[in-house]
């Protein structure tokens, strides 16, 4: 059986731990926080899923896009932030 779960996420590259399998339904602002939602199966094992929040005009790395999860706005619209998944893995260190 599957159910939903509900992340914060965070500006910058982040680890959450997910169950293997994990499902991206949407990104969206509940309660002033970013957050994001996903179709888990939580009897599955977690595993560790990179992801990378990036407000317009910060620079990325056009190689590390990873996929996009999608795009959100806080302060009425003056800031806004897309989120891409970069799949399992550690964080990169420079």
């Amino acid at each position: 059986m599957k159910t939903i779960w509900k992340y914060e996420i965070v500006l910058g590259e982040f680890i959450l731990s997910m169950p293997t399998g994990a499902h991206i339904l949407s990104m969206a602002v509940q309660a002033g926080r970013v957050c994001m939602w996903a179709l888990v199966n939580p009897d599955a094992p977690t595993v560790p899923r990179r992801f990378n929040c990036v407000g317009t005009g910060h620079p990325i790395d056009a190689d590390e896009l990873g996929s996009f999860v999608g795009t959100c706005m806080l302060a009425g619209g003056g800031l806004v932030f897309h989120l891409f998944d970069l799949g399992d893995g550690q964080l990169q260190t420079n």
